[in-house]
């Protein structure tokens, strides 16, 4: 065996046999919970008939008598019963009863049981490996599988590899410009690192231009053999074949969790009759220049020396238009255009467009049905095929794009039929631009009449009258798909459907009264080069206005506000032996608590905000505690690290321990009643729990990396969560449903809530602050007075006064006047 193929096997065992190992793991845990949950029912029904007086003896008796229980489970049952004891809290007189002989019985049917399934995985493993090989031996790329499996290990959101196999077009004459592999690659490279780069935490792609050998890449069979191993990764191919003067364009596709490849010819291109097309038009522009070297006198001699073969390839196109006037047709003869550079080049725009299409609805398909993140390439189409002059053609990609769009907002649809309105309109819109507005007519109609039936109002055939119906539906929420829709109309030139579209902005805006205006201007700063502030908060004494912010050099340092600025801390409050991580104050103005990075482990220090005295440590976690929070009535604390805790702050105590969040816990607040705590994560998820059951109430999901920051709004209806992945997201708390999403072009680390509830602020990585309405999402000023990225925020109670604290270790004062 060569050494790179054992290379190659040595990458593949692992791989295969940690699935193994993780099949029989989820085989064990579900016989394991459901021994659990068949024990714990019989539990209660013999606690309920005893009244918790148990002992061994009617305890065994219960399980032997009962009738669902087969005699070798007896042993399981009474083994899994320590657990349960301890999990629900009974007291039995004795609870070791058979327990040693039970386990001991358990591990041995266990231990035979996981040996004889690992061995049928063995067996699978080991009658796989030669079908390996075999596919190894014509492995059509040129990287190691190994290579692409564990290039992803570790992103947030699995990008969509993408491979091309261009056509193997040859001519003798073009040779330099027949080979299009490279500049297909090249093209399809700059699309996709401009619209969808491997960066991006929203539609990341990641292209591997070259990567197929076109001397080994056998069309279907070789995808068939790439989709067996690398199953586990989302991957596209687009596929080239030259048959006669046609080329197909194919394209196959995997997707996380599909059982199966998709392989299909989605375009046939006569690239011979696109070459000539070519020539003929540059035969047509050089007739008008041979007129004018006509009227110069030139000779026909000098004419047909100066022309080349635009010169020949007139001649060719006068003989064939004069044989279609009489009623020829000319596909019947041999007439023979001279192809050269220029022709090479159109063709090469044809199917650098085609490749560009295919990849990016591909992309805007993966990442919508995966992460529900909206199509991007509508936007992009017309652009793409600006720069091709045959209309028939611009037709027949428009066609099959909007095809594939259809068919995917159809699936999407069953599930969540709401979405469809907004993605019909949107793709209407990119497509009024093109030529011919047929497709953006039949997108617009089925636009309107999906948001009728999403309201259960009627649908018929005359535009107008879908119209006028919507009206009496209408809310504040659809202004901005209104005014996309007045767009597309304007271009389409419908007239007196823009009338009626203007009709129905007028009672929505009738329905909505719009915010307050407001405008923040920088007032202040704090450069402190001592120690960089980690966070910030605004104490709510509006008498004593005060900024409170938790220091990398343990201290906690506190400035006022007034008028009389200053710059200098007025006090420091010492006490931590590590990095303050995280602060929080309460209400009243009266708590304040602080969270430190220690070496060992992690402390909470409660303090007297008036007086600055230090007046309990609280010990639990071990590790980082990056979030804290204090409830309304200042009487109990949150604090989120792996996990999350509550205390007790008169006596110091932990409460209870909330259990969920699958990594760091970097975000937390109470609601405005205290009876729920909002927490946000690593794990990209948003959670609700109720903090005296520990129920957990709610989970939002739809970021794709982590959670940095969340906030209520203070009549509890409106969630903000801010991420990584470079957005802003509103939840409806009742609903539990997403109301939109705004984007930075950095990731967002701070989102605070006026106490009006009328303005979202938010601090990125962009070096900016975007003040947002809450209500529409409206973007109403941008604070972009920053040189490095903005990383905390601190809201003044009424709303006036805002301080951020940017990587560059400064503090801005904001004022709104």
């Amino acid at each position: 065996m060569t050494p790179w193929l054992q290379l190659l096997l040595e990458a593949i065992l692992p791989i295969v046999k940690s699935i193994a190992y993780a099949k029989i793991s989820d085989l064990s845990t579900e016989i394991f919970q459901e021994k659990q949950h068949q024990a714990l029912s019989l539990l209660k029904s013999v606690a309920s008939e005893t009244q918790i007086d148990l002992t061994t003896q009617n305890l065994k008796e219960k399980i032997v008598k009962s009738p669902e229980i087969s005699g070798k489970e007896i042993e399981e049952l009474l083994q899994i019963f320590a657990w349960l004891i301890e999990k629900t809290g009974l007291n039995f007189p004795s609870k070791t009863f058979l327990q040693e002989k039970a386990l001991q019985q358990q591990l041995v049917v266990e231990n035979r049981e996981t040996l004889l399934q690992f061995a049928s995985y063995q067996r699978e493993t080991t009658l796989k490996l030669p079908e390996i090989k075999k596919i190894i031996e014509n492995w059509s790329l040129r990287l190691l599988p190994s290579q692409l499996l564990e290039s992803h290990l570790n992103r947030n959101s699995i990008p969509l590899l993408i491979f091309v196999a261009p056509p193997p077009i040859k001519d003798d004459s073009h040779s330099e410009i027949c080979e299009l592999e490279s500049q297909i690659n090249e093209g399809l490279r700059k699309f996709l690192t401009t619209n969808y780069p491997l960066k991006s935490q929203v539609r990341p792609t990641e292209f591997l231009g070259g990567a197929l050998d076109a001397n080994l890449f056998r069309g279907e069979a070789s995808i068939k053999a790439l989709s067996g191993i690398l199953k586990s990764e989302p991957t596209l191919i687009l596929d080239s074949e030259i048959s006669g003067d046609y080329l197909y364009f194919r394209l196959a596709h995997w997707g996380l969790a599909q059982e199966s490849y998709t392989y299909q010819t989605l375009l046939q291109i006569p690239y011979r009759e696109l070459l000539n097309t070519s020539a003929k038009n540059r035969a047509r522009k050089w007739q008008e220049t041979q007129t004018k070297l006509l009227e110069l006198g030139k000779t026909i001699a000098e004419i047909k020396r100066l022309g080349g073969e635009n010169y020949d390839n007139l001649t060719v196109l006068a003989e064939e238009e004069e044989l279609q006037q009489a009623g020829i047709d000319p596909r019947d003869l041999t007439l023979s255009y001279q192809i050269n550079s220029q022709d090479w080049e159109y063709l090469n725009r044809v199917l650098i467009a085609c490749h560009c299409l295919v990849a990016g609805w591909m992309a805007d398909i993966y990442h919508l049905m995966k992460n529900e993140i909206s199509p991007q390439l509508p936007q992009l189409l017309p652009d793409l095929i600006k720069d091709i002059p045959d209309e028939k053609l611009i037709d027949d990609l428009a066609a099959a794009t909007v095809s594939i769009y259809q068919n995917v907002f159809e699936m999407l649809a069953i599930s969540q039929f709401s979405l469809l309105p907004e993605l019909t309109i949107n793709l209407a819109y990119s497509l009024s631009y093109l030529p011919n507005q047929i497709w953006a007519n039949q997108q617009l109609d089925m636009s309107l009449a999906s948001w009728l039936h999403l309201h259960q109002l009627p649908v018929v055939s005359e535009r107008v009258q879908n119209l006028q119906n919507m009206s009496s539906d209408l809310t504040g929420s659809d202004e901005e798909y209104c005014q996309t829709l007045q767009k597309c109309l304007l271009i389409l030139g419908d007239n007196l459907a823009v009338t009626e579209v203007e009709k129905l902005l007028k009672i929505i805006a009738s329905q909505t009264k719009p915010p307050q205006q407001i405008q923040f201007y920088f007032t202040q700063i704090i450069a402190d080069n001592s120690a960089a502030v980690t966070s910030l908060a605004i104490s709510p004494n509006q008498q004593t206005l005060t900024l409170v912010g938790g220091s990398d050099d343990c201290t906690i340092k506190l400035w006022d506000l007034e008028k009389n600025f200053n710059p200098t801390p007025r006090k420091i409050l010492n006490g931590h032996s590590g990095k303050v991580l995280a602060i929080a104050l309460d209400r009243d103005g009266q708590i304040l608590a602080s969270s430190d990075k220690s070496q060992d482990r992690s402390y909470i220090k409660i303090w007297h905000f008036p007086t600055g005295k230090l007046c309990r440590t609280l010990f639990g976690h071990k590790k980082n505690i990056h979030s804290l929070a204090l409830s309304p009535n200042g009487q109990t604390l949150v604090s989120g690290s792996h996990k999350i805790k509550l205390w007790d702050l008169k006596s110091g105590e932990p409460l209870c321990t909330l259990f969920g969040h699958k990594e760091w816990v970097y975000a937390l607040t109470f609601s405005p009643d205290g009876e729920t705590i909002i927490s946000g994560s690593e794990d990209k998820t948003v959670k609700i729990w109720h903090p005296t059951t520990e129920e957990l109430l709610s989970v939002f999901q739809g970021h794709q990396a982590s959670v940095t920051s969340v906030t209520i709004s203070l009549d509890g209806s409106k969630i903000a969560s801010a991420s990584k992945d470079c957005t802003l997201k509103v939840w409806d708390v009742e609903t539990e449903k997403l109301l939109y999403s705004r984007e930075h072009s950095g990731a967002v680390y701070a989102v605070k809530i006026s106490p009006d509830g009328q303005y979202i602020f938010s601090a990125s990585e962009d070096k900016t602050i975007k003040i947002w309405h809450l209500e529409t999402g409206e973007l109403v000023q941008t604070l972009a007075d920053f040189s490095a990225a903005v990383r905390a925020l601190a809201l003044s109670p009424d709303g006036q006064t805002l301080a951020s604290r940017s990587q560059d270790n400064l503090i801005k004062i904001w004022r709104c006047f």
